[in-house]
């Protein structure tokens, strides 16, 4: 076979995962901006001498194992919870009361984005095959570049 015909089957092998790596790259680039995707904070306003709430408190409040990340912003005012069923919800630091509550998805987009949801196929098999793809391309595409140039002429 010749390097154009390697460099056409080889291109069209490597054109989803790089297509499928792209897309969820640029929606994870805007996932600040964009509800859908990831929460933005709620906001939340302090009461002047009332106490924060402590960690043991925030768990306490959910049933055991659903939580599976906490972290406390004081930037922006509370409590964010990750939970296992993939939604995030916002507490009030002081009172505990749900601020908001509703899905991440950017944790799906970032394990579409790694190959990591179809676990060590995905990540290796996949995304890594489609890498070596891509260099060949890349060499491939110099050979194949020049020669259609000066055969034209």
């Amino acid at each position: 076979m010749k390097w154009r015909t390697w460099h056409g089957y080889l291109g069209l092998i490597a054109f989803l995962p790089l297509l499928v790596t792209a897309f969820t790259g640029v929606l994870l680039q805007l996932r600040s901006k964009v509800e859908w995707i990831q929460p933005s904070p709620a906001q939340i306003t302090l009461e002047e001498g009332k106490p924060l709430l402590r960690m043991e408190e925030v768990i306490a409040k959910f049933p055991k194992g659903e939580i599976e990340a906490i972290a406390f912003r004081p930037g922006k005012g509370g409590y964010q919870l990750r939970m296992k069923n993939g939604n995030e919800i916002q507490l009030h630091p002081q009172t505990g009361v749900i601020e908001k509550d509703s899905p991440r998805r950017s944790t799906l987009l970032i394990k579409i984005h790694e190959g990591s949801w179809m676990g060590v196929f995905g990540t290796l098999g996949v995304h890594f095959t489609a890498g070596i793809i891509l260099v060949f391309l890349v060499i491939s595409g110099l050979f194949i570049f020049p020669w259609r140039k000066w055969r034209r002429s």
